[in-house]
Protein backbone atom coordinates (compact mmCIF):
# COMPACT_ATOMS: atom_id res chain seq x y z
CA UNK A 1 0.00 0.00 0.00
CA UNK A 2 1.07 3.55 -0.33
CA UNK A 3 2.02 6.17 1.74
CA UNK A 4 0.44 9.27 1.48
CA UNK A 5 0.86 12.55 3.20
CA UNK A 6 -1.13 12.83 5.55
CA UNK A 7 -1.42 16.53 4.83
CA UNK A 8 -2.12 15.77 0.79
CA UNK A 9 -4.56 13.36 0.52
CA UNK A 10 -6.18 12.94 -2.97
CA UNK A 11 -9.35 12.50 -1.62
CA UNK A 12 -9.25 15.12 1.21
CA UNK A 13 -8.27 17.47 -2.18
CA UNK A 14 -11.98 16.41 -4.24
CA UNK A 15 -13.46 17.68 -0.77
CA UNK A 16 -12.03 20.82 -0.75
CA UNK A 17 -14.33 22.83 -2.00
CA UNK A 18 -17.05 22.63 1.08
CA UNK A 19 -15.57 22.64 4.50
CA UNK A 20 -16.96 22.20 7.69
CA UNK A 21 -16.11 24.75 10.81
CA UNK A 22 -15.35 23.89 14.71
CA UNK A 23 -18.64 24.35 15.41
CA UNK A 24 -20.28 21.77 12.86
CA UNK A 25 -17.17 18.95 13.87
CA UNK A 26 -18.02 19.25 17.82
CA UNK A 27 -22.01 18.93 16.93
CA UNK A 28 -21.13 15.73 15.06
CA UNK A 29 -19.14 14.66 18.39
CA UNK A 30 -22.17 15.68 20.97
CA UNK A 31 -24.66 14.37 19.04
CA UNK A 32 -22.80 11.16 18.11
CA UNK A 33 -22.84 10.83 21.81
CA UNK A 34 -25.61 11.83 23.45
CA UNK A 35 -29.32 10.09 23.00
CA UNK A 36 -29.68 6.72 22.54
CA UNK A 37 -27.28 5.45 25.12
CA UNK A 38 -28.14 8.10 28.49
CA UNK A 39 -31.85 7.83 27.97
CA UNK A 40 -32.35 4.05 27.80
CA UNK A 41 -28.85 1.83 28.79
CA UNK A 42 -28.93 3.38 32.27
CA UNK A 43 -31.82 0.54 33.05
CA UNK A 44 -29.99 -2.04 31.94
CA UNK A 45 -27.10 -1.17 33.78
CA UNK A 46 -29.18 0.03 37.19
CA UNK A 47 -30.44 -3.60 36.66
CA UNK A 48 -27.07 -5.49 36.18
CA UNK A 49 -25.35 -3.92 39.05
CA UNK A 50 -28.46 -3.91 41.48
CA UNK A 51 -26.99 -0.31 42.46
CA UNK A 52 -27.93 3.16 41.60
CA UNK A 53 -24.40 4.64 43.24
CA UNK A 54 -22.70 2.01 41.11
CA UNK A 55 -24.19 2.68 38.47
CA UNK A 56 -23.08 6.70 38.07
CA UNK A 57 -19.61 4.85 39.45
CA UNK A 58 -19.29 3.43 36.15
CA UNK A 59 -20.56 6.31 34.38
CA UNK A 60 -17.82 8.46 36.01
CA UNK A 61 -15.35 5.53 35.04
CA UNK A 62 -16.57 5.13 31.25
CA UNK A 63 -16.55 9.50 30.76
CA UNK A 64 -12.51 9.31 32.19
CA UNK A 65 -12.39 6.18 29.44
CA UNK A 66 -13.89 7.77 27.06
CA UNK A 67 -11.51 11.24 27.49
CA UNK A 68 -8.43 8.93 27.65
CA UNK A 69 -9.87 7.80 24.54
CA UNK A 70 -9.88 11.33 23.22
CA UNK A 71 -6.82 12.52 24.12
CA UNK A 72 -5.12 9.92 22.33
CA UNK A 73 -7.23 10.18 19.43
CA UNK A 74 -6.82 14.14 19.34
CA UNK A 75 -3.42 13.79 18.53
CA UNK A 76 -3.17 10.96 16.03
CA UNK A 77 -6.03 13.44 13.99
CA UNK A 78 -4.45 16.50 13.76
CA UNK A 79 -1.19 14.86 12.59
CA UNK A 80 -3.58 12.67 10.25
CA UNK A 81 -6.59 14.42 9.21
CA UNK A 82 -8.16 12.62 6.67
CA UNK A 83 -11.74 11.48 6.75
CA UNK A 84 -12.62 7.78 7.11
CA UNK A 85 -12.17 7.53 10.70
CA UNK A 86 -11.00 4.68 11.75
CA UNK A 87 -10.75 3.45 8.38
CA UNK A 88 -7.99 6.12 7.32
CA UNK A 89 -6.13 5.55 10.47
CA UNK A 90 -5.68 1.77 10.35
CA UNK A 91 -4.71 1.70 6.66
CA UNK A 92 -2.31 4.42 7.71
CA UNK A 93 -0.87 2.30 10.75
CA UNK A 94 -1.27 -1.23 10.00
CA UNK A 95 -1.97 -1.80 6.40
CA UNK A 96 -4.57 -2.33 3.97
CA UNK A 97 -6.42 -5.09 5.75
CA UNK A 98 -6.35 -3.62 8.79
CA UNK A 99 -8.03 -0.35 7.32
CA UNK A 100 -10.52 -2.68 5.27
CA UNK A 101 -11.72 -4.33 8.25
CA UNK A 102 -11.87 -1.10 10.64
CA UNK A 103 -14.32 0.27 7.57
CA UNK A 104 -16.27 -3.09 7.11
CA UNK A 105 -16.56 -3.22 11.27
CA UNK A 106 -17.76 0.53 10.87
CA UNK A 107 -20.29 -0.46 8.17
CA UNK A 108 -21.56 -3.48 9.46
CA UNK A 109 -21.55 -2.58 13.05
CA UNK A 110 -20.34 0.77 14.14
CA UNK A 111 -22.87 2.46 12.04
CA UNK A 112 -25.45 0.09 10.96
CA UNK A 113 -26.66 -1.40 14.03
CA UNK A 114 -26.25 2.28 16.09
CA UNK A 115 -28.61 3.86 13.61
CA UNK A 116 -31.15 0.59 14.47
CA UNK A 117 -30.68 1.08 17.58
CA UNK A 118 -31.36 4.90 17.82
CA UNK A 119 -34.22 4.83 15.31
CA UNK A 120 -35.67 2.18 17.19
CA UNK A 121 -35.19 4.14 20.50
CA UNK A 122 -36.70 7.26 18.97
CA UNK A 123 -39.37 5.92 17.87
CA UNK A 124 -40.47 3.77 21.28
CA UNK A 125 -39.98 7.31 23.22
CA UNK A 126 -42.77 8.89 20.56
CA UNK A 127 -44.70 6.11 20.84
CA UNK A 128 -44.42 6.27 24.94
CA UNK A 129 -47.70 7.91 25.49
CA UNK A 130 -49.70 5.19 23.55
CA UNK A 131 -49.86 1.31 23.43
CA UNK A 132 -48.02 -0.05 20.73
CA UNK A 133 -46.76 -3.08 19.53
CA UNK A 134 -42.90 -4.32 18.70
CA UNK A 135 -44.16 -3.88 15.13
CA UNK A 136 -45.57 -0.28 15.16
CA UNK A 137 -42.06 0.66 16.93
CA UNK A 138 -40.60 -1.13 14.03
CA UNK A 139 -42.58 0.66 10.97
CA UNK A 140 -41.79 4.45 12.71
CA UNK A 141 -38.39 3.68 12.99
CA UNK A 142 -37.94 3.06 9.41
CA UNK A 143 -39.84 5.95 8.19
CA UNK A 144 -37.15 7.91 10.82
CA UNK A 145 -34.34 6.58 9.03
CA UNK A 146 -35.38 7.48 5.38
CA UNK A 147 -36.47 10.88 6.83
CA UNK A 148 -32.80 11.75 8.10
CA UNK A 149 -31.07 10.13 5.06
CA UNK A 150 -33.31 12.08 2.79
CA UNK A 151 -32.41 15.17 5.20
CA UNK A 152 -28.21 14.69 4.44
CA UNK A 153 -28.71 13.96 0.67
CA UNK A 154 -30.30 17.49 0.47
CA UNK A 155 -26.83 18.66 0.77
CA UNK A 156 -24.42 19.53 3.26
CA UNK A 157 -25.42 22.66 3.99
CA UNK A 158 -28.73 21.62 4.92
CA UNK A 159 -27.28 18.58 6.42
CA UNK A 160 -24.89 20.52 8.51
CA UNK A 161 -28.05 23.12 9.83
CA UNK A 162 -30.10 20.25 10.72
CA UNK A 163 -26.83 18.68 13.06
CA UNK A 164 -26.94 22.17 14.23
CA UNK A 165 -30.70 22.68 15.37
CA UNK A 166 -30.93 19.62 16.86
CA UNK A 167 -27.59 19.45 18.79
CA UNK A 168 -28.38 22.37 20.39
CA UNK A 169 -32.12 21.40 21.30
CA UNK A 170 -31.06 18.44 22.44
CA UNK A 171 -28.01 20.19 24.84
CA UNK A 172 -30.66 22.34 25.88
CA UNK A 173 -33.46 19.54 26.51
CA UNK A 174 -31.15 17.60 28.29
CA UNK A 175 -29.70 19.88 30.49
CA UNK A 176 -33.33 21.68 31.86
CA UNK A 177 -34.10 17.90 32.57
CA UNK A 178 -30.91 17.13 34.69
CA UNK A 179 -31.59 20.51 36.26
CA UNK A 180 -35.00 20.70 37.02
CA UNK A 181 -34.72 16.66 38.24
CA UNK A 182 -31.74 17.23 40.79
CA UNK A 183 -33.70 20.34 42.24
CA UNK A 184 -37.08 19.00 42.32
CA UNK A 185 -38.21 17.97 45.89
CA UNK A 186 -39.95 14.56 45.11
CA UNK A 187 -36.27 13.15 44.38
CA UNK A 188 -34.49 11.50 47.47
CA UNK A 189 -30.66 11.80 48.03
CA UNK A 190 -30.62 8.15 49.81
CA UNK A 191 -31.76 6.71 46.13
CA UNK A 192 -28.28 7.01 45.17
CA UNK A 193 -26.18 5.88 48.25
CA UNK A 194 -26.92 2.24 47.99
CA UNK A 195 -23.55 0.73 47.68
CA UNK A 196 -24.15 -2.76 47.56
CA UNK A 197 -22.81 -5.77 49.61
CA UNK A 198 -19.20 -7.51 48.62
CA UNK A 199 -20.09 -10.13 46.64
CA UNK A 200 -18.10 -13.05 44.36
CA UNK A 201 -19.76 -12.03 41.29
CA UNK A 202 -19.99 -8.37 41.32
CA UNK A 203 -16.71 -7.17 40.19
CA UNK A 204 -18.19 -9.17 36.80
CA UNK A 205 -21.04 -8.14 36.52
CA UNK A 206 -19.33 -4.85 36.67
CA UNK A 207 -17.28 -4.47 34.23
CA UNK A 208 -19.54 -6.62 31.94
CA UNK A 209 -22.58 -3.74 32.63
CA UNK A 210 -19.58 -1.20 31.10
CA UNK A 211 -20.58 -2.52 27.86
CA UNK A 212 -23.31 -0.09 28.08
CA UNK A 213 -22.04 3.02 29.43
CA UNK A 214 -19.40 2.50 26.87
CA UNK A 215 -22.32 2.07 24.02
CA UNK A 216 -23.34 5.50 25.16
CA UNK A 217 -19.75 7.08 24.99
CA UNK A 218 -19.13 6.07 21.75
CA UNK A 219 -19.35 9.27 19.42
CA UNK A 220 -15.81 10.83 21.31
CA UNK A 221 -14.03 9.82 17.91
CA UNK A 222 -17.09 11.41 15.63
CA UNK A 223 -15.43 14.07 14.55
CA UNK A 224 -12.43 11.90 13.05
CA UNK A 225 -14.88 10.91 10.43
CA UNK A 226 -15.16 14.46 8.63
CA UNK A 227 -11.21 15.46 9.60
CA UNK A 228 -10.97 15.88 5.86
CA UNK A 229 -13.74 18.40 5.24
CA UNK A 230 -12.83 20.51 8.18
CA UNK A 231 -11.23 23.60 8.28
CA UNK A 232 -7.76 23.42 10.18
CA UNK A 233 -8.48 20.12 10.92
CA UNK A 234 -5.38 20.16 13.53
CA UNK A 235 -6.88 22.70 15.13
CA UNK A 236 -10.13 22.33 15.18
CA UNK A 237 -10.94 18.21 15.23
CA UNK A 238 -9.03 17.87 18.87
CA UNK A 239 -11.15 20.97 19.99
CA UNK A 240 -14.12 19.54 18.81
CA UNK A 241 -13.33 15.83 20.28
CA UNK A 242 -11.93 17.35 23.98
CA UNK A 243 -14.69 19.95 24.13
CA UNK A 244 -17.59 17.64 23.10
CA UNK A 245 -16.48 15.13 25.39
CA UNK A 246 -16.22 17.10 28.42
CA UNK A 247 -19.57 18.29 28.15
CA UNK A 248 -21.07 15.29 27.32
CA UNK A 249 -19.56 13.87 30.46
CA UNK A 250 -21.01 16.21 32.40
CA UNK A 251 -24.37 16.13 30.96
CA UNK A 252 -24.38 12.14 31.73
CA UNK A 253 -23.26 12.32 35.20
CA UNK A 254 -26.54 14.83 36.30
CA UNK A 255 -28.83 13.00 34.21
CA UNK A 256 -27.95 9.29 36.09
CA UNK A 257 -27.89 11.34 39.45
CA UNK A 258 -31.45 12.37 38.19
CA UNK A 259 -32.56 8.76 36.92
CA UNK A 260 -31.18 7.89 40.78
CA UNK A 261 -32.93 10.21 42.77
CA UNK A 262 -36.53 9.16 41.25
CA UNK A 263 -36.04 5.54 41.08
CA UNK A 264 -34.46 2.98 44.08
CA UNK A 265 -32.63 0.77 42.14
CA UNK A 266 -34.86 -2.29 43.61
CA UNK A 267 -37.91 -0.65 41.76
CA UNK A 268 -35.71 -1.11 38.68
CA UNK A 269 -34.76 -4.29 39.37
CA UNK A 270 -37.86 -5.03 40.01
CA UNK A 271 -39.96 -3.94 36.78
CA UNK A 272 -36.84 -6.10 34.42
CA UNK A 273 -37.38 -9.06 36.54
CA UNK A 274 -41.75 -8.81 35.97
CA UNK A 275 -41.58 -7.37 32.40
CA UNK A 276 -38.07 -8.55 31.11
CA UNK A 277 -34.87 -6.24 30.35
CA UNK A 278 -36.56 -4.23 28.11
CA UNK A 279 -39.51 -2.26 30.29
CA UNK A 280 -36.43 -0.51 32.07
CA UNK A 281 -34.90 0.99 28.00
CA UNK A 282 -37.20 4.01 28.97
CA UNK A 283 -35.31 4.65 31.43
CA UNK A 284 -35.80 8.61 30.92
CA UNK A 285 -39.47 8.39 31.05
CA UNK A 286 -39.73 6.18 33.86
CA UNK A 287 -38.31 8.59 35.92
CA UNK A 288 -40.08 11.59 34.64
CA UNK A 289 -43.28 9.65 35.66
CA UNK A 290 -41.71 9.35 39.04
CA UNK A 291 -41.10 12.79 39.26
CA UNK A 292 -43.63 15.08 37.75
CA UNK A 293 -46.69 12.22 36.68
CA UNK A 294 -47.82 10.77 33.69
CA UNK A 295 -49.15 14.00 31.73
CA UNK A 296 -45.81 16.29 31.97
CA UNK A 297 -43.82 12.26 31.44
CA UNK A 298 -46.24 11.79 28.16
CA UNK A 299 -44.80 15.37 27.00
CA UNK A 300 -41.16 14.63 27.62
CA UNK A 301 -41.31 11.38 26.02
CA UNK A 302 -42.64 12.40 23.04
CA UNK A 303 -39.80 15.43 23.13
CA UNK A 304 -37.03 12.88 23.93
CA UNK A 305 -38.17 10.43 20.68
CA UNK A 306 -36.96 13.90 18.59
CA UNK A 307 -33.95 14.39 20.52
CA UNK A 308 -32.86 10.69 19.62
CA UNK A 309 -33.16 12.14 15.53
CA UNK A 310 -30.31 14.44 16.59
CA UNK A 311 -27.45 11.23 16.72
CA UNK A 312 -29.32 9.30 14.09
CA UNK A 313 -28.42 11.99 11.81
CA UNK A 314 -25.51 12.24 12.90
CA UNK A 315 -24.52 9.02 12.56
CA UNK A 316 -25.26 8.55 8.98
CA UNK A 317 -23.46 11.81 8.40
CA UNK A 318 -20.59 10.08 9.53
CA UNK A 319 -20.61 6.71 8.67
CA UNK A 320 -21.53 8.03 4.91
CA UNK A 321 -17.66 9.27 4.96
CA UNK A 322 -16.39 5.58 5.75
CA UNK A 323 -17.88 3.76 2.51
CA UNK A 324 -16.50 7.14 0.90
CA UNK A 325 -12.99 7.25 1.92
CA UNK A 326 -13.03 3.10 1.23
CA UNK A 327 -14.55 4.27 -2.39
CA UNK A 328 -12.05 6.60 -3.07
CA UNK A 329 -9.09 4.27 -2.12
CA UNK A 330 -10.28 1.55 -4.22
CA UNK A 331 -11.59 -0.93 -1.91
CA UNK A 332 -15.09 -0.42 -2.26
CA UNK A 333 -17.11 -0.34 -5.53
CA UNK A 334 -16.25 3.16 -6.93
CA UNK A 335 -20.19 4.11 -7.01
CA UNK A 336 -20.46 4.47 -3.26
CA UNK A 337 -17.88 7.45 -3.56
CA UNK A 338 -19.97 9.68 -5.66
CA UNK A 339 -20.42 13.13 -4.89
CA UNK A 340 -23.33 14.49 -5.86
CA UNK A 341 -25.51 17.99 -6.28
CA UNK A 342 -23.61 21.35 -5.48
CA UNK A 343 -22.53 20.42 -2.24
CA UNK A 344 -21.22 17.35 -3.35
CA UNK A 345 -22.08 15.05 -0.83
CA UNK A 346 -21.65 11.34 -0.86
CA UNK A 347 -25.41 10.43 -1.53
CA UNK A 348 -25.07 6.46 -3.00
CA UNK A 349 -22.71 5.86 0.24
CA UNK A 350 -25.87 7.63 2.90
CA UNK A 351 -27.91 4.89 1.21
CA UNK A 352 -26.34 2.24 1.07
CA UNK A 353 -25.86 2.62 4.79
CA UNK A 354 -29.51 3.37 5.36
CA UNK A 355 -30.72 0.29 3.70
CA UNK A 356 -28.38 -1.40 6.18
CA UNK A 357 -29.33 -0.34 9.25
CA UNK A 358 -32.92 -0.90 8.24
CA UNK A 359 -32.00 -4.61 7.78
CA UNK A 360 -30.65 -4.32 11.27
CA UNK A 361 -33.78 -3.06 12.86
CA UNK A 362 -35.80 -5.62 11.71
CA UNK A 363 -33.60 -8.28 12.68
CA UNK A 364 -32.46 -8.34 16.11
CA UNK A 365 -33.64 -6.79 19.57
CA UNK A 366 -32.93 -3.38 21.07
CA UNK A 367 -30.57 -4.53 23.78
CA UNK A 368 -29.11 -7.41 21.31
CA UNK A 369 -28.14 -4.28 18.86
CA UNK A 370 -26.18 -2.07 21.34
CA UNK A 371 -23.83 -5.38 22.36
CA UNK A 372 -23.85 -6.43 19.07
CA UNK A 373 -22.50 -2.75 18.17
CA UNK A 374 -20.54 -2.43 21.20
CA UNK A 375 -18.04 -4.94 20.67
CA UNK A 376 -17.06 -3.83 17.13
CA UNK A 377 -16.61 -0.21 18.05
CA UNK A 378 -14.73 -0.92 20.91
CA UNK A 379 -12.00 -2.74 19.12
CA UNK A 380 -12.32 -0.10 16.32
CA UNK A 381 -11.80 2.82 18.67
CA UNK A 382 -8.66 0.60 20.11
CA UNK A 383 -6.65 0.46 16.99
CA UNK A 384 -7.34 3.92 16.08
CA UNK A 385 -6.17 4.47 19.89
CA UNK A 386 -2.80 2.72 19.47
CA UNK A 387 -1.96 4.51 16.24
CA UNK A 388 -0.45 7.22 18.50
CA UNK A 389 2.78 5.02 19.20
CA UNK A 390 3.00 3.82 15.68
CA UNK A 391 2.02 7.80 14.27
CA UNK A 392 4.87 8.55 16.81
CA UNK A 393 7.25 6.44 15.50
CA UNK A 394 6.42 6.24 11.66
CA UNK A 395 6.96 10.56 11.33
CA UNK A 396 9.32 11.23 14.34
CA UNK A 397 10.29 14.76 13.26
CA UNK A 398 6.46 15.79 12.03
CA UNK A 399 4.96 18.53 14.40
CA UNK A 400 1.97 17.39 15.47
CA UNK A 401 -0.45 20.30 16.34
CA UNK A 402 -1.84 18.36 19.28
CA UNK A 403 -0.21 16.11 21.81
CA UNK A 404 -1.50 13.67 24.03
CA UNK A 405 -1.54 14.80 27.65
CA UNK A 406 0.34 11.94 29.86
CA UNK A 407 1.46 9.94 27.08
CA UNK A 408 2.16 6.94 27.18
CA UNK A 409 -0.19 6.54 30.08
CA UNK A 410 -3.42 7.69 28.64
CA UNK A 411 -3.43 5.41 25.87
CA UNK A 412 -2.36 2.80 27.55
CA UNK A 413 -5.37 3.36 30.00
CA UNK A 414 -7.54 3.04 27.31
CA UNK A 415 -6.31 0.04 25.92
CA UNK A 416 -6.23 -1.78 29.25
CA UNK A 417 -9.58 -0.63 29.94
CA UNK A 418 -11.37 -1.54 26.52
CA UNK A 419 -9.88 -4.92 26.36
CA UNK A 420 -10.81 -5.95 29.81
CA UNK A 421 -14.47 -4.73 29.49
CA UNK A 422 -14.39 -6.62 25.36
CA UNK A 423 -13.15 -9.75 27.02
CA UNK A 424 -16.11 -10.11 30.23
CA UNK A 425 -18.70 -9.45 27.88
CA UNK A 426 -17.58 -11.90 25.81
CA UNK A 427 -17.79 -14.91 28.38
CA UNK A 428 -20.84 -13.00 30.10
CA UNK A 429 -23.86 -15.67 29.89
CA UNK A 430 -26.21 -12.95 28.64
CA UNK A 431 -24.34 -10.60 26.80
CA UNK A 432 -21.75 -12.94 25.33
CA UNK A 433 -23.92 -14.43 21.98
CA UNK A 434 -24.35 -10.75 20.39
CA UNK A 435 -21.28 -10.03 21.30
CA UNK A 436 -19.69 -13.14 19.89
CA UNK A 437 -21.60 -12.64 16.64
CA UNK A 438 -19.78 -9.43 16.95
CA UNK A 439 -17.05 -11.02 16.50
CA UNK A 440 -18.47 -13.29 13.38
CA UNK A 441 -19.16 -10.27 11.64
CA UNK A 442 -15.87 -8.50 11.72
CA UNK A 443 -14.12 -12.05 10.54
CA UNK A 444 -16.61 -11.89 7.81
CA UNK A 445 -14.60 -9.32 5.96
CA UNK A 446 -11.37 -11.12 5.66
CA UNK A 447 -12.41 -13.57 2.92
CA UNK A 448 -14.17 -10.52 1.56
CA UNK A 449 -10.69 -8.64 1.04
CA UNK A 450 -8.58 -10.99 0.22
CA UNK A 451 -11.06 -12.76 -2.25
CA UNK A 452 -10.88 -8.75 -4.19
CA UNK A 453 -7.27 -8.25 -3.36
CA UNK A 454 -6.15 -8.48 -6.70
CA UNK A 455 -8.93 -6.26 -8.05
CA UNK A 456 -8.16 -4.02 -5.39
CA UNK A 457 -3.94 -3.93 -6.59
CA UNK A 458 -5.04 -3.18 -10.21
CA UNK A 459 -7.18 0.18 -8.69
CA UNK A 460 -4.49 1.30 -6.84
Amino acid sequence: MSQPDPNDDESDRRLASARFGTATATYVVVSSMVGVGVLTTSGYTVAAVESNALTLALWVVGGLVALFGALSLAEVVSIFPRSGGEYAILSEAYGPLAGFLAGWTSFLLGFGAPIAAASSASAGYLLGPWDHSVTVENLLASALIVFCTAAQALGRRTGAGVQGASTVSTLVLLGAFALFGIGTSTGQASHVWDWPALRSDLAPKTITALIFVAFAYTGWNGAAYIAGEVREPGRSVPQAILGGTGLVVTLYLAMNLVYGLALPAADVIDLARREGSDAVKPIANLAAKQLWGPTIASWLSVTFGMVLLASLSAQLMTGARVLMAMSLDGLFPAFAGRLSGPDRVPIVATLLLASVALVMLWSGSFRALVVFASVGLALSSMGAVAAVFVFRRKWPGRIAPFRTVGHPVTPLLYLVATALLITFTLIDPQEGPPARWSLVGIAAGVPVYWLSIRRFARKR
